[in-house]
């Protein structure tokens, strides 16, 4: 597949391979003054993937981006029900873990002080454990992470 972005590079990662940004997010990281996060998104409004003027780019979330781009388009039966459980799947992750696979990854986190770690030992999603840790999910659990992590 053709990646049809413009892209920019940025020097040398400690391996000495090139770190690469798309010109896009780079002229709109500039243009706000700020990093972007990996949840926004810079839409090309002409759809013109090299067209990168600020006046044709467009900051916005995933999910509406998404909604753009599958604007008028007709799923069928099959895919709508593939895209359906796939949400059920995912919406079911979310709260899967006992109070005690909670302290298991906190005590972890605590010992190793690395969130891809942890999240790699208990085979969690990349993210999941600084999710945690950082009240963005199990947030009812908050004040004994605290407690945990301050001893």
């Amino acid at each position: 597949m053709k990646y049809n972005y413009k892209r920019l590079s940025c020097g040398k990662d400690e391996n000495g391979k090139r770190i690469l940004i798309d010109e896009h997010r780079k002229i709109m990281e500039e243009y706000i003054g700020r990093k972007l996060t990996r949840y926004e998104v810079v839409h090309h409004i002409n759809g013109n993937k090299k067209d990168n003027r600020i006046e044709n780019l467009q900051l916005m979330t995933l999910s509406e981006h998404s909604r753009i781009h599958q604007k008028g388009k007709v799923l069928s039966k099959e895919h709508r029900n593939k895209l359906s459980s796939s949400l059920k799947h995912r919406v079911g992750n979310k709260r899967n873990k006992t109070k005690d696979d909670i302290l298991k990854i906190v005590l972890k986190y605590k010992e190793l002080k690395s969130y891809r770690k942890v999240d790699r030992i208990f085979n969690l999603k990349n993210g999941t454990t600084g999710n945690i840790i950082r009240g963005k999910t199990y947030y009812d659990y908050q004040p004994l992470i605290k407690e945990i992590l301050n001893k």
